[in-house]
């Protein structure tokens, strides 16, 4: 049986991808040219942000993928998970991001580094904040070909509700030293999704 549950939906026109796998879980979005992966371990830190080329099936291969940003020991077992302060690798952001949008094309290459850390965590609140409120929507059936559930049905899973729970309380702060290396720094503050009388029915 795996361990793999996939979530799928919409907090009003802005849809939201996510995949459990084990104790973490990857958030997506998908634009124009590429889809960017927010790898979060269960304390709600950032371990790794990846990109992936839209490419037709017949054309994907090795070069499509890439790490983006990888926080050094992440795969390690004995890092601390709630960890502070911590380095990162930066691996060369492919032109294909400069879709996300027109701000962010136009960013020098560290300010673009620190937009992704502040995108990951900006849009799990947001994620997280519909969830609460029960704004989320399906928009499409579940079906044998589309095995992701709703995005409602993640207040049924303890572990996927409560490392979003933990990201939307975490602000990141990246210091780029070169084009090759970073210290990450995360500042806890409390986050109050807005409520919704809905939702507590």
């Amino acid at each position: 049986m795996s361990d793999s549950v996939l979530y799928f939906g919409f907090v009003e026109n802005s849809s939201f991808h996510i995949k459990r796998d084990g104790d973490r879980i990857y958030f997506s979005k998908y634009y124009p040219d590429i889809r960017v992966s927010w790898q979060f371990n269960n304390a709600g830190r950032i371990d790794r942000i990846t990109g992936r080329k839209n490419r037709p099936l017949k054309q994907q291969n090795a070069e499509c993928y890439s790490d983006l940003v990888r926080i050094d020991g992440h795969q390690n077992p004995e890092k601390e998970k709630a960890w502070i302060t911590s380095t990162a690798t930066l691996f060369p952001l492919p032109p294909e991001l400069n879709t996300i949008n027109w701000k962010f094309a136009n960013q020098p290459y560290y300010q673009q580094y620190l937009s992704l850390f502040t995108f990951g965590h900006g849009m799990v609140r947001e994620c997280f904040a519909g969830i609460v409120a029960g704004r989320t929507e399906w928009r499409h059936k579940p079906n044998e070909t589309s095995p992701e559930r709703p995005l409602s049905d993640i207040k049924q899973g303890m572990l996927e509700y409560a490392i979003l729970e933990q990201a939307s309380c975490l602000r990141p702060r990246a210091y780029i030293k070169n084009r090759s290396q970073a210290n990450v720094r995360y500042e806890v503050f409390v986050f109050l999704p807005p409520a919704n009388s809905a939702a507590q029915k």
